[in-house]
C-alpha cells in the first residue's frame, strides 16, 4: 500500500477504511466546531452535496453525490461504487463534503476526514 504522510499531518476524528472494491455505504454525522450537529434543513443552503476524496495535491480520487438520512440531525451518506476504489488508488487519502446551494454556488464544507483504501489479498 502506497502511504504519503502528508496526508496524516492533522488528525481527523473520523476515518474510513475500506478495501479496494468496496460498494459500502458510508455514513457521517456532521458537526460544528462545538461538536453539535450540524442542522442542514435549509434546503435552499444545502441544496446538494459531494462526498469528495483527494489526494493530498488535489487529484481527485473520487467523489460522487450524497444522501441526506437526517438533516435535522446532520447525518448523510454516500454509497460507494465499485469503480470509487480501485486498487492503483490505494493509500491513505483525505476528504470532505462540499455543499452546494439551490444556484449551485458552494456554500459549506464539512469537516475533513480520513478516507484510506487498501489492496486486497
Amino acid at each position: 500500500m502506497v502511504h504519503d504522510p502528508s496526508a496524516d499531518m492533522l488528525p481527523r476524528d473520523v476515518t474510513f477504511r475500506v478495501k479496494a472494491g468496496s460498494r459500502k455505504k458510508l455514513i457521517l454525522t456532521l458537526n460544528d466546531s462545538c461538536n453539535d450537529a450540524v442542522a442542514m434543513c435549509c434546503c435552499v443552503v444545502y441544496n446538494k452535496g459531494t462526498w469528495k476524496v483527494e489526494k493530498p495535491d488535489g487529484t481527485c480520487i473520487f467523489n460522487g453525490p450524497i444522501t441526506y438520512c437526517c438533516r435535522a440531525a446532520g447525518i448523510v451518506s454516500y454509497t460507494m461504487a465499485a469503480c470509487d476504489v480501485v486498487a492503483a488508488c490505494s493509500g491513505v487519502w483525505m476528504g470532505e463534503i462540499e455543499f452546494k446551494n439551490a444556484c449551485c454556488v458552494i456554500t459549506d464544507h464539512s469537516q475533513t476526514f480520513g478516507f484510506v483504501i487498501e489492496k486486497g489479498l
